[in-house]
């Protein structure tokens, strides 16, 4: 899972090859897509937010459009500065490789790192709608 690349992407998205970067790694439709995780990087602190998901695309259009409850560290702090202030890291996982599961270890292996300190909860679970933990 460490072995796998991951782009980087300036926010917003200004240019038709950074939209075109974003739909290779996370897909065209929010219905069907690939599965990864996320790290949104504050560029004037260097503060960190780890995400995983089964769908990126439909994710990534989460934050895009602003449209969230305001809890947490990040949400807010994603609100105040807009998101000129991150630059977005995506790891695309190959469904031939990987499973879903994969995608939440990963997540997992980068909240033990202090780094990602705009993540409130630092144990991943398998839904906000479950809230089971994976271990």
């Amino acid at each position: 899972l460490l072995k796998v690349k991951s782009v980087e992407i300036d926010l917003p998205i200004s240019t038709p090859e950074g939209k075109n970067l974003l739909f290779e790694f996370t897909g065209k439709s929010k219905y069907k897509g690939f599965f990864g995780v996320y790290i949104f990087i504050h560029k004037i602190t260097g503060h960190k937010y780890v995400g995983s998901s089964n769908l990126l695309r439909r994710r990534m259009d989460y934050y895009f459009k602003g449209d969230y409850p305001l809890s947490g560290q990040f949400l807010p702090l994603l609100k105040k500065d807009g998101l000129g202030a991150f630059s977005l890291k995506i790891f695309k996982l190959d469904s031939n490789k990987f499973s879903t599961l994969d995608a939440l270890i990963l997540e997992q292996y980068y909240l033990l790192n202090k780094e990602f300190n705009l993540n409130t909860l630092r144990v991943v679970n398998a839904g906000a709608s479950k809230g089971e933990g994976v271990y």
